[in-house]
């Protein structure tokens, strides 16, 4: 039998064979979490970038979306590249978005505008520090 349960934002999957408990991070399912909760701010920011100035477009970019991002990385990170390429590409939209960019516009660019790192580096720079 196997239940899934959302412990503080990471799914986590406990199976019972034979009355011994085993637990399995589910990245995928995590990853899916935090896309489909970041997806949701797409269409607010459409509707946003036109009407404040990208200093506000900033800050809202690093109170809503970055947390989220942040939070769980070390779990969630720590897989293929191509688990995370949905997440990187919805993440340099919304970048692009915010900073009124077409679709065109090399991310690295997008990064160092508002002096931020990809979900990758994010990854290795908190590995790091801890």
């Amino acid at each position: 039998m196997i239940k899934i349960r959302i412990f503080f934002r990471i799914i986590v999957s406990c199976s019972i064979n034979n009355g011994v408990i085993t637990k399995k991070n589910h990245i995928e399912k995590s990853i899916e979490y935090v896309h489909k909760k970041l997806l949701k701010f797409v269409s607010i920011f459409y509707k946003l970038r036109h009407k404040v100035n990208p200093q506000i477009l900033q800050t809202v970019y690093f109170s809503f979306i970055h947390p989220h991002l942040l939070y769980g990385i070390e779990v969630y990170a720590n897989t293929k590249k191509s688990f995370l390429k949905g997440l990187m590409i919805l993440n340099n939209r919304i970048l692009r978005i915010l900073q009124q960019e077409t679709p065109r516009t090399h991310t690295v660019e997008l990064y160092k505008k508002y002096n931020t790192l990809t979900i990758p580096d994010i990854h290795d720079y908190t590995s790091y520090v801890i």
